[in-house]
């Protein structure tokens, strides 16, 4: 079964020493998404601490999504592994297995999660 695609994935920084205004972006895609994060990451703290990143996913039959992602310094480091991607799913999961919410069942059988 093909997945329904994302259409956009907004990410605002709200921390960090080099926050501006092109912190807040727009993509179309996972991979652009977390090369965005990558390239934070330069700039993310590097004793522990992480940056605080707002997203909001849309994909094309409707479905958003929001949340927060904790950027690391680390992130720039692990190039193949889809952070984003990972901390969605794992959300979801979270709303479906614990509080029973049937949409991120089905969020996390027919969208697009990743590359």
């Amino acid at each position: 079964m093909e997945k329904v695609k994302v259409t956009e994935i907004q990410l605002t920084r709200l921390e960090g020493s080099f926050v501006t205004e092109e912190d807040k972006v727009a993509v179309d895609a996972w991979e652009k998404a977390e090369r965005v994060l990558r390239a934070w990451a330069l700039t993310a703290p590097r004793n522990g601490a992480y940056d605080k990143v707002n997203f909001h996913i849309k994909w094309e039959d409707g479905h958003e999504y929001s949340g927060r992602f904790n950027l690391k310094a680390q992130h720039y480091n692990l190039r193949k592994i889809p952070y984003l991607a990972n901390h969605v799913r794992r959300d979801l999961w979270y709303l479906f297995e614990q509080l029973e919410l049937e949409e991120a069942k089905e969020m996390l059988d027919k969208s697009q999660i990743g590359a």
